[in-house]
């Protein structure tokens, strides 16, 4: 039973409810970082974010969703992508790994996929503001290393 209600928790943050409690990880016994916010379910967002939970929580440090947002570019039949993934004194190159894992699972969604013109993921816990623009879904969807796609995330102001 234990187990079960850590599981729900943690789903819980990892969809965002920002809430102030810090679920434990049923799988690693580890406490999730707080992440503030809802990921949207528009165009199948929140369910890129959900499959992106394993390759999140296995990264160091571990990374929380918090808020996630899929829209309409002005004039295009195009998204642009926002999301925030919380990964408390993670480097740069670990939020590009963490944007890669959301990268991968948005880029071979049906309903986002080719669609996206740009994914901009922040990591509120330490200020950094990364985006793949244009987002390539080819490559995101390829069997590249993180490590290798790291070069298509870009600092970027809000």
């Amino acid at each position: 039973m234990a187990a079960t209600a850590g599981a729900v928790a943690l789903g819980l943050m990892v969809l965002g409810c920002g809430q102030n409690d810090e679920p434990v990880s049923a799988a690693a016994g580890e406490t999730m970082p707080p992440c503030e916010g809802v990921a949207t379910s528009d165009y199948g967002l929140g369910d890129a974010i959900r499959a992106s939970l394993s390759a999140l929580t296995s990264l160091s440090p571990r990374f929380s969703t918090g808020t996630g947002t899929a829209v309409p570019a002005a004039g295009t039949n195009t998204l642009l992508v926002e999301v925030h993934l919380c990964g408390p004194g993670a480097q740069l190159d670990t939020t590009k790994d963490a944007a890669t894992a959301v990268a991968r699972e948005v880029a071979i969604s049906r309903t986002l996929g080719d669609r996206v013109q740009r994914m901009t993921v922040l990591n509120p816990s330490t200020g950094q503001r990364i985006a793949a623009e244009p987002f390539e879904a080819s490559a995101f969807a390829s069997d590249a290393a993180a490590s290798t796609l790291r070069s298509r995330w870009h600092p970027t102001a809000r």
